[in-house]
């Protein structure tokens, strides 16, 4: 083997930039990259045998070592399968890739725009408090069928929520979710916590907390751990009381 050969096939791939046409296994073909990080990058593929766009995300073989961490995450992928807020597993698969063995999870492809990119596109940046409070309500919905499969998400900011509709109510999906370790108390807190974080920031955060209605005020709590975990113990806690919220505008 050429010891340039030998030196790529050691050395940590930081990005694949796989260019757009690529074919990947025999199934499919690359169009377009939807992001990256740590532990791998995601792109939009076209199915080869049926034409149907899915999501992969490839992982960096130094961040998945014996592919324990690909099997991982499709195993709380499958076991949340029921969960609406939960993106679709698939399947598992892998590929040489100029001489390195690169595993892939194949998922459906979630269709709609990060919270970060709907907040952008309403009056203010922001949204008003009965908004807030439905899109809360989906989130908190969809955390709660979560939660009751001993399962959580670990890592809620608004980068990684989709918005795929709106109006009455909120249609959304959750990406990129923590699953290492078993699941303890304190994770619930954390995405508890962390719901009612990005709750604040949609309503334009400290800005406009001051003004917010006291409805408000009560949930966040000024965002203090301690008092909204008195005050809400669990999700399904949060969500009674957003249902038996009494509303004064």
């Amino acid at each position: 083997m050429k010891k340039n050969n030998l030196k790529f096939l050691t050395q940590k791939i930081d990005s694949f930039a796989f260019k757009k046409g690529k074919i990947v296994n025999n199934q499919y073909k690359i169009i377009e990259k939807l992001g990256g990080g740590l532990e791998g990058e995601v792109y939009l593929v076209h199915e080869l045998t049926t034409g149907i766009e899915r999501a992969i995300k490839f992982f960096k073989p130094h961040q998945n070592p014996k592919n324990k961490v690909a099997k991982l995450y499709a195993k709380k992928l499958h076991k949340l399968r029921h969960c609406q807020i939960i993106m679709q597993y698939l399947c598992l698969g892998k590929f040489t890739y100029w001489g390195r063995e690169i595993h892939f999870i194949v998922s459906e492809l979630i269709e709609g725009q990060t919270l970060t990119a709907f907040l952008k596109n309403q009056k203010g940046k922001r949204l008003q408090p009965l908004q807030a409070v439905l899109l809360l309500h989906s989130l908190v919905s969809g955390l709660e069928d979560v939660h009751a499969s001993k399962e959580y998400h670990g890592d809620l900011h608004l980068d990684n929520i989709i918005v795929q509709k709106f109006g009455l109510g909120f249609d959304l999906k959750v990406l990129d979710m923590f699953y290492y370790g078993r699941t303890n108390s304190q994770d619930y807190k954390d995405d508890l916590h962390d719901a009612i974080r990005i709750f604040y920031d949609v309503l334009g955060g400290q800005k406009y907390y001051k003004n917010q209605p006291d409805q408000i005020k009560f949930i966040c709590a000024g965002l203090k751990k301690n008092i909204i975990s008195k005050r809400f113990r669990s999700m399904s806690y949060l969500k009674y009381h957003l249902e038996n919220l009494q509303w004064v505008s």
